[in-house]
C-alpha cells in the first residue's frame, strides 16, 4: 500500500471516529437520581445510579433480583421500608457495614433525616 492509501485509510478512520464522537452518548441507566418518597415521617432518599457504579457495582448486582428493572417497582410492593433493609433486603444487601456503608447514620441516605 502506498503513501496515497496510507492516507486515504487514515482519513477513513479519522472519519468514522469524529462521526462516533459526534453522536449523543445513550446512557445505559437513568441519569437523574430516582428519589424515594415513601418514607413515613423521615425525608425522601435519593439513589444515584451514577454513583454506585462509580464505586464499582455493577448493574447484575442489583438487577433484577434485589430491584426489578421498572423504576417505581419497589415503592409498588410496600415492602422497601426499614425493616426489610435491616433484615438484609433491597438496600439492605450490600448497606450492612461490610460491602458498603452501613445503617447507623439515617442522613447518610435521608436527605437530612426527619421531616
Amino acid at each position: 500500500m502506498g503513501l496515497r492509501g496510507v492516507c486515504i485509510l487514515l482519513s477513513a478512520v479519522s472519519l468514522a471516529m469524529l462521526a462516533a464522537c459526534s453522536q449523543p452518548r445513550q446512557e445505559p441507566y437513568p441519569v437523574e437520581n430516582i428519589v424515594y418518597t415513601e418514607t413515613g415521617s423521615m425525608m425522601p432518599v435519593p439513589f444515584s445510579h451514577r454513583s454506585h457504579l462509580a464505586k464499582g457495582a455493577a448493574c447484575q448486582d442489583c438487577h433484577p433480583v434485589i430491584f426489578e428493572m421498572r423504576q417505581g417497582m419497589a415503592d409498588a410492593t410496600k415492602r422497601l421500608n426499614m425493616k426489610t433493609i435491616y433484615e438484609g433486603d433491597y438496600c439492605g444487601v450490600c448497606h450492612n457495614g461490610k460491602k458498603a456503608f452501613g445503617l447507623e447514620k439515617c442522613s447518610g441516605c435521608h436527605l437530612g433525616g426527619h421531616m
